[in-house]
């Protein structure tokens, strides 16, 4: 199912001066469909509702839960557990009235589906839940035509109904989305169910076969083939006076077949006064709980109006910005405008106080010349990425129905003709839209061709102007042309972005681009130096790249290459020799060059942690760095290097790393060479002496050096010169504005490559939008990642001085890899072209471009996780890795003697930290929300979506723990306070604070293992053993995060350092002895306490 989206206003007035100081900022919000077609909603008023709760206890079936869909499921649970299946027990007893049902099923009394159907919508609607009652058939002559009672309940997580099965405890989802009844038809009617999959139970477990009846789940499916809605929503409240309206989905299906019920046509045929024929699908998916708003600006005041189809309206509330307190307000209220930028979220409360989902409105001061600085594809809704050097609209929209031809020259290369398949491949997987590939002219075709090039690309150097086009869009054709196979390329990977979907199908609008890089190669620096990603995972990475035209991947391999030379570098189940040549070959198809990365002189622990090679060590304490004095050391590397250009066959160049060379100059030798010639001198020796090689064997070297760097170090070189040829790709902050030093190594004969500045080290996600620095008082926001980006590549691409860029991805936090792709692409936009668009558009229509349009507020979650991430690293003793003395987290204070003494210092010392973890529980929440919006919205790259839900479930427990230990004080406290009033209270509470820490160690468990489970769907197990190889972990003198353990435990072993589990078993010590020194005689000390 794919939910919609509506922009956040449907009616905007700006009113009071021609050109208003404020203006709204496009947001998308859940879709509001009104109610016009169902009539009488329960009455939560109604007593019987509290009834059913306090009598059936229905409270303790998910205490504790908070997840709206797993309550629901919980309940539904409930019931098919009191209520017995009984399809023959006419006549029934209870009246039909829902207690008097549960009250004779809890003394064994079976019941129809009919029953389970009026239970579950009382105890949805009694806990505030939207529930409608509808009937349902397969309607078969002369085969199934039987007739079933079900609900379908509304979820505001999803925005969507979902049909749910009382009687048998199960449901329908597609790709984890729960589906409603007409979606099953849909599926159905479609290709028998194929696609679904039918779940049962709390747990949603898939199930081929219905086990209360033998109906395979197609079967079941089929039972949705005909709908009848209840058209009067208030079976409970009224009963027995309900009144009997169907109203019944007119489509092409209903008009030209007929619904059999029991041998003859269903009876509402012969009484049309009791059948609605509904044609507007949306009057039947109408949508509880959500809002649409009007809004008029006038001057510096907002004055904004609620609307929503809220069954049992108590409340609007509004919250100020994603993180501000909820707050009841009117349906109608004036916001003043005084800053920079507003942001307001307003959602619905009804009586049971369920909340519906989130709507806003973003109000933005005008920036001067701001409509100016959107560029001409944006404002047609085009999201294209990069950004094409020249583009022009005209007459014609070319539109390619179901089918096309594409055309190539007689003399296409192999290259051209891999791809035109791919662009039919993905024509056909993403639009549908089946295309021949052929030599033969063809009105309405796509035409790949190197021919007519015009002066505009062929004057242009050579590496750029092979990756030139041109495209021409009318009514009758698209051309793409180029001079080299990557030109025409990269014109399909346009193409494909700039296909539209309109009503009567796909188009492209009539337009003319010319188009090229500013820089000739863009690469993405890929680490897996803490990880390894599976096979298909990295082809699937390189086909991303591509499309976004980078034409480099620079790979850090450290052990995640079986070295043939030394295999026990290799770590278990490192790419062999043979896939890494195939991966190799696959990436320059996709004209992607695989460059492999094999540090040198620093970074090479995964070496010289082996005790066979540790006497390369420039100080034997540290596997961090060789010793470049030491011929062994060439020795080593050159088998390694050799091993890697056997690994690359055609790449062109290989990088031998070398930074950070922190004990540099050391050792005794080196030492008195440094002096002699300068740090920097001693690290180009090295370089030239390890590289020379390696250009003799037809590579270009690269290495982590900057332009001009051996001149401006604080130990310059003295009479060494780097190596001839030398890439240079580290970053620097001496440049001046005009790029003195990058075109003074250009001008010495270095090829540059401009260093897009490293994100950060954060772990858990990257600093997009939010950027802190310093420590304690002088920590303050400072510039985020995209805003230093896009000021150094885009100016470094305009400049024409860089010969490449470089993006680079470190493992050094265990990031998953999805985390880094908006600054992958973020580096391709501005690296192919500088110029444009501005910072703020490639914000916007990134997360259109990359999620799809039906996407909404990604931007919104990006920067809740990027704060979530740094709550995470500040929590517990995370950072001091890397920051040295950053305190310490303590346990609450035992109870101790046969007083209960203990210490009450715990919730006063952390009352920051529990204040923050309950303000970033609510941020998490929020973020939840959007998680499960774009899931139901069927979002592209939704893999993300899991990853970011792994994210926020991580630091809700961090956020958990704290919470925990505040109230396991709390509960020691009680315990304490009740020594001298009641012994079994006393004992009852120290219980408590038994079960408060069980609690919080199974969500780690949980939290962590589905955590795995997500992360390693991409990635082979980190630090796996094999039957041949066991994994050799050594940290190094960097101590990376995300090495501190060799498996995925390195992002809760602080939470496991805190000894919560010795905790339990000394706090269950002093159970034992205070129960037997009150409740039993004789009772012996226990040692300690």
């Amino acid at each position: 199912m794919k939910a919609k989206f509506l922009p956040a206003l449907l009616l905007i007035v700006v009113a009071g001066c021609s050109n208003p100081e404020y203006v709204l900022e496009k947001v998308d919000n859940p879709l509001f469909k009104p109610n016009v077609e169902f009539m009488g909603n329960e009455d939560l008023n109604h007593p019987g509702f509290q009834v059913l709760k306090e009598k059936y206890q229905l409270d303790t079936i998910f205490r504790g839960e908070t997840d709206e869909f797993k309550r629901i499921l919980m309940l539904r649970h409930w019931i098919r557990s009191v209520v017995s299946i009984d399809d023959h027990g006419d006549p029934y007893p209870g009246g039909g009235y829902v207690e008097g049902i549960l009250d004779e099923a809890l003394e064994g009394q079976g019941f129809h589906c009919g029953h389970f159907m009026k239970v579950q919508n009382g105890i949805m609607n009694a806990y505030g839940y939207v529930s409608r009652t509808l009937g349902a058939g397969p309607g078969v002559m002369d085969g199934p035509d039987g007739h079933h009672g079900i609900n379908e309940i509304w979820l505001n997580d999803y925005q969507k109904w979902f049909l749910s099965d009382a009687k048998y405890d199960h449901h329908f989802e597609k790709d984890g989305i729960p589906l409603s009844a007409l979606e099953i038809r849909d599926e159905y009617l479609k290709n028998g169910a194929a696609d679904i999959t039918l779940v049962r139970g709390p747990d949603r477990i898939p199930k081929q076969i219905n086990p209360e009846t033998g109906s395979s789940w197609e079967r079941s499916a089929q039972t949705y083939t005909w709908i009848e809605y209840h058209t009067h929503n208030d079976m409970f409240t009224v009963w027995p006076e309900h009144e009997t309206l169907l109203s019944m989905y007119e489509d092409d299906y209903f008009l030209n077949h007929t619904w059999i019920w029991d041998g003859k046509p269903h009876w509402a045929y012969d009484k049309p006064e009791f059948m609605r024929r509904v044609s507007n699908r949306d009057a039947i998916e109408w949508t509880p709980n959500t809002i649409y708003s009007e809004i008029r600006l006038e001057g510096h005041m907002a004055r904004i109006r609620l609307f929503s189809e809220t069954p049992n309206l108590k409340e609007y509330q509004l919250r100020i910005g994603p993180s501000g307190e909820w707050e009841a307000v009117k349906d109608s209220l004036d916001m003043e405008l005084s800053g920079e930028r507003h942001e307001f979220h307003f959602r619905t409360m009804n009586l049971a106080g369920v909340s519906g989902p989130a709507h806003r409105i973003v109000i933005v001061k005008k920036e001067e010349g701001g409509e100016e600085a959107i560029t001409a594809l944006f404002k047609e809704g085009i999201t294209l990425i990069p950004y094409p050097q020249e583009v022009s609209f005209q007459e014609g929209d070319f539109v390619p129905g179901d089918e096309l031809r594409i055309v190539l020259d007689r003399d296409a290369t192999d290259q051209v003709k891999f791809t035109a398949r791919e662009l039919a491949r993905t024509l056909e997987t993403e639009w549908a839209i089946k295309a021949e590939i052929t030599e033969q002219e063809s009105p309405g075709a796509i035409r790949l061709t190197h021919d007519g090039v015009s002066e505009k690309i062929t004057s242009l150097p050579e590496k750029t102007a092979l990756q030139g086009y041109e495209m021409l869009v009318n009514k009758d054709q698209l051309t793409i042309r180029a001079m080299g196979d990557a030109g025409l390329f990269y014109g399909t990977q346009t193409l494909l972005q700039i296909l539209k979907a309109g009503e009567a199908g796909s188009y492209i609008p009539g337009m003319r681009i010319t188009d090229w890089p500013d820089i000739p190669q863009r690469a993405c620096h890929y680490d897996t130096k803490h990880h390894q990603d599976k096979r298909e995972y990295v082809e699937g990475f390189i086909r991303d790249l591509a499309r976004y035209k980078i034409n480099m991947l620079v790979w850090e391999w450290e052990d995640k290459f079986l070295y043939p030379s030394h295999p026990e570098i290799g770590a278990p189940g490192a790419f062999t020799m043979e896939e890494m040549q195939e991966i190799t070959h696959y990436a320059k198809k996709y004209h992607v060059q695989l460059v492999p990365l094999v540090q040198g002189l620093g970074h090479v622990s995964y070496i010289l942690k082996w005790p066979q090679h540790s006497h390369l060590r420039e100080i034997e304490a540290s596997n961090w760095e060789f010793c470049p004095l030491k011929e062994g050391s060439y020795d080593l590397l050159w088998d390694l290097w050799k091993d890697a250009i056997e690994a690359t066959p055609g790449s062109e160049y290989i990088h031998i790393g070398s930074d950070e060379t922190y004990e540099l100059g050391l050792c005794e030798l080196c030492q008195q060479k440094s002096e002699e010639i300068g740090k920097s001198g001693l690290y180009h020796q090295f370089i030239k002496q390890a590289g020379a090689p390696l250009q003799a064997l037809g590579r270009t070297v690269m290495a982590w050096e900057r332009p001009m760097g051996w001149a401006h170090s604080d130990s310059p070189a003295r009479g060494k010169e780097p190596l001839e040829g030398l890439v240079l790709m580290e970053d620097y902050k001496y440049e001046s504005d005009d790029f003195t030093y990058a075109r003074e190594a250009s001008e010495a004969g270095y090829e540059i490559f401009t260093y897009d500045p490293n994100p950060g080290i954060e772990p858990l996600f990257l600093p997009y939008f939010y950027k802190l620095r310093g420590e304690g008082e002088n920590e303050h926001e400072a510039e985020n990642s995209l805003q230093r980006s896009h000021k150094e590549v885009s100016r470094a691409a305009v400049s024409g001085y860089f010969d490449g860029m470089i993006n680079t991805s470190w493992d050094d936090s265990g990031l998953h890899n999805q985390v880094w792709m908006m600054s992958f692409i973020n580096s391709a936009e501005w690296s192919w072209s500088g110029a444009n668009p501005s910072a703020e558009e490639f914000s916007n229509k990134f997360f259109l471009n990359y999620y799809g349009d039906r996407s909404s507020d990604m931007k919104e979650l990006f920067l809740l996780l990027n704060k979530a991430a740094y709550f995470y690293y500040k929590s517990f003793e995370r950072r001091v890795w890397h920051y040295g003395d950053i305190g310490k987290t303590h346990l609450p204070d035992l109870p101790r003697g046969d007083n209960l003494e203990y210490d009450e210092f715990w919730n006063r010392e952390y009352a920051e930290k529990i204040d923050e973890s309950r303000k970033q529980i609510k941020h998490m929440e929020r973020a939840m929300e959007i998680i499960r919006a774009n899931q139901s919205a069927g979002i592209r790259n939704s893999y993300d979506l899991e990853i970011f839900s792994s994210i926020v479930q991580l630091v809700n427990h961090s956020c958990n723990t704290y919470l925990t230990l505040s109230e396991l004080e709390r509960s020691i406290k009680e315990a304490h306070n009740q020594r001298f009033r009641n012994h079994e209270a006393a004992l009852g509470s120290l219980e408590k604070a038994v079960q408060i820490i069980e609690s919080n160690l199974r969500e780690r468990e949980k939290v962590y293992s589905e955590l795995v489970s997500i992360w390693e769907r991409t990635r082979l197990p980190k630090g796996m053993s094999t039957d041949d190889k066991e994994f050799f972990h050594r940290q190094d003198r960097a101590r990376h995060f995300a090495f501190r353990r060799a498996d995925m435990s390195y992002l809760i072993c602080d939470e496991e350092e805190l000894g919560l589990e010795e905790y339990r078993e000394r706090l269950l010590d002093y159970i034992e002895y205070y129960s037997s020194l009150y409740f039993q005689k004789e009772a012996e000390p226990v040692a300690g306490i």
